[in-house]
């Protein structure tokens, strides 16, 4: 299996919990909590959310950027993990998800951006600003 920090390949690489996805689908108002993580520390973090993600305590899905240059990056050495949130509305899970980043040493504040935000293409790398909807 190759890391994140090796895949040169690849933008992404993706986990998902089939059961819980099925049991909650994402809607049209699906999110995600953006992780910055530097290149050196990345592996680690997406074997820690992997692994929550496979247990099914964490979320249905997740992704991770890889080594491979996105021109959507603001910074090549750091890398991001969108770990997403069926619904945006839905506060309480939002929430929950947050808490677990947590538990699971993720303790800086981070943003978390709507779907409907990225297909609408709004990057820092392009000039948008306040992209959040919550920055906990």
């Amino acid at each position: 299996m190759t890391t994140p920090s090796k895949d040169t390949d690849n933008y992404w690489i993706s986990c998902t919990h089939e059961e819980i996805r099925r049991k909650s689908p994402p809607t049209k108002r699906c999110g995600k909590w953006l992780l910055f993580i530097p290149l050196s520390e990345i592996d680690a973090a997406w074997t820690k959310i992997e692994s929550d993600i496979k247990l099914g305590n964490l979320s249905f899905s997740a992704k991770v950027s890889t080594a491979k240059r996105n021109p959507n990056a603001v910074d090549p050495d750091t890398k991001v993990i969108c770990v997403y949130t069926p619904d945006s509305f839905d506060v309480q899970d939002v929430m929950r998800v947050r808490s677990r980043l947590r538990a699971l040493g993720f303790t800086r504040k981070i943003p978390y951006k709507t779907d409907i935000a990225t297909h609408q293409g709004r990057y820092q790398v392009n000039g948008n600003q306040r992209i959040s909807s919550y920055y906990e």
